[in-house]
């Protein structure tokens, strides 16, 4: 492969930071395609759009602090698993506040500026998820 996206990978790769400036535009569709079909996999009423999102990556991309991925493909990689951790993230917010905070579930729709129901439905799922994959038997405060 050879051509402007090879260029500004190789550039990226030695260091170059102003060459995600360049390459994220040349890529700027199959990052929204991305976008949108990790969407897709996401509860209604997701906050983040698909512009927000590939937004939010590229900057979580310009902070990296080593980018060298090797070509198009394994861009496009990193920038899913970035996307991924995003959504993770703002689902994972509820634990956060729920949890370690100790918030209501008002006082939690309140902060994100969410329905009680909708943050409800947000912790009812992440403590099943905690307790099938981190803690299983543990007791969970409702």
């Amino acid at each position: 492969m050879s051509g402007p996206i090879t260029l500004w990978l190789q550039r990226l790769g030695e260091g170059d930071s102003a060459a995600l400036d360049q390459l994220v535009p040349l890529l700027y569709d199959e990052l929204r395609g991305v976008a949108r079909r990790l969407l897709r996999g996401e509860r209604p009423g997701q906050t983040l759009s698909t512009t927000t999102l590939v937004n939010e990556t590229y900057i979580r991309l310009l902070e990296a602090r080593h980018l060298a991925p090797s070509d198009r493909a394994a861009f496009l990689a990193v920038a899913a698993v970035t996307m991924r951790r995003l959504l993770v993230d703002a689902a994972h917010r509820v634990v956060e506040l729920r949890f370690f905070a100790g918030l209501s579930l008002e006082e939690t729709a309140a902060t994100l500026a969410l329905s009680t129901k909708t943050v409800q439905r947000d912790w009812l799922a992440a403590r099943a998820w905690l307790r099938a994959e981190v803690v299983e038997g543990a007791p969970l405060r409702p």
